[in-house]
């Protein structure tokens, strides 16, 4: 592994065709291995490269959600949405709800349930999420209301991912949360 590694980051240092390539492995192989700041370090070369990659942006928030510095994570997340808006030029491709998922995902993991909640329901409102995105939203839309003793709220977010055509997994979470609501043993 570490003799693999070595190969990219040569590649990457001196490659004439194949260093962008190496220096995008190499950021999913330091994400893998924790090296986070090696791994940020690249993504913040790229993107001044290639300024119309909104991936690389995605890739960042991820990491730092990895890092489990939340705040970061949300502030790219929020950039990312404001590049959208503005026709920032490539970022209009990048499908709004998943960058809403996936900070609410972040707003969950910091704690701020309000702002995750409404984060959620952008998902669920959204006209391009995808069935499963909704799905999630839904189910942890419920497990908060859950946890806020709210039974009918949780119980209209579980009810309405069965309604969805969705993995089979999901499904089964929200069955097992409306005969069992979240966080009771």
């Amino acid at each position: 592994k570490e003799a693999g590694i070595r190969d990219l980051e040569i590649a990457a240092q001196k490659g004439k065709r194949a260093a962008t390539d190496a220096k995008m492995l190499l950021i999913v192989v330091y994400g893998r291995e924790e090296e986070y700041d090696k791994a940020l370090k690249l993504i913040d070369e790229l993107h001044r490269r290639y300024s119309r990659n909104f991936m690389l942006d995605m890739s960042r928030a991820s990491l730092y959600g990895k890092m489990k510095r939340w705040d970061l994570a949300i502030r790219t997340y929020k950039q990312i949405l404001e590049k959208i808006v503005s026709h920032t030029d490539g970022y209009e491709r990048m499908r709004t709800e998943k960058v809403y998922y996936e900070l609410a995902n972040s707003e969950f993991q910091a704690q701020k349930f309000d702002d995750a909640t409404r984060t959620y329901a952008m998902v669920v409102n959204g006209e391009d999420a995808t069935p499963n995105e909704k799905a999630n939203a839904h189910l942890w839309m419920g497990r908060m209301a859950d946890t806020r003793k709210d039974r009918p709220d949780a119980l209209r977010h579980y009810n309405a991912i069965l309604e969805l055509n969705v993995d089979s997994g999901i499904k089964s979470d929200a069955q097992r949360n409306i005969k069992k609501p979240f966080g009771n043993p």
